[in-house]
């Protein structure tokens, strides 16, 4: 019976904190801001950051 497991890299999640971090700072700064949808937001190998597939705002 074969290993379905095999370990991922580890993910950037540095970079996923100082996006949200940055996300918050927008949301804060921009009262007239009512949503923002970032989906899919995949976190990608360390080293290589996050990328928000597809984002939509309204405000």
């Amino acid at each position: 019976m074969g290993c379905w497991w095999r370990p991922w890299p580890r993910a950037d999640l540095e970079v996923l904190a100082h996006t949200l971090e940055a996300l918050s700072a927008i949301v804060r700064g921009s009262p007239a801001l009512r949503e923002i949808d970032l989906n899919p937001v995949l976190v990608l190998p360390e080293g290589e950051g996050v990328v928000a597939l597809d984002a939509l705002n309204s405000g």
